[in-house]
């Protein structure tokens, strides 16, 4: 399945589901930027699979709910806390 889901979209669902921290995706994120500079193209799920913030299991479950999110325009107005307006708190 990697590849047919955006970063962001990725990104969006690991911050919403309390996954992944804003500074994790960030880091993340450069670490993907270096690769870039190399010409190493590797999707954000897969930096955070090598960083040790997620396992295998959790990308590919990520990955099906960002691409659900994707197929269904899933915008949602988040809050501060990177979680959805109007969730019920945990």
């Amino acid at each position: 399945m990697a590849g047919s889901v955006s970063d962001e979209a990725f990104a969006r669902a690991a911050q919403q589901a309390g996954i992944a921290t804003f500074d994790e995706i960030e880091a993340g994120r450069a670490a993907q930027a270096e690769r870039a500079k190399n010409g190493i193209t590797v999707s954000l799920a897969d930096i955070l699979v090598q960083q040790g913030v997620i396992n295998p299991a959790t990308r590919e479950k990520l990955e099906k709910k960002a691409l659900a999110d994707q197929q269904t325009g899933g915008i949602k107005q988040l809050g501060p806390d990177g979680k959805p307006l109007g969730a019920a708190p945990k």
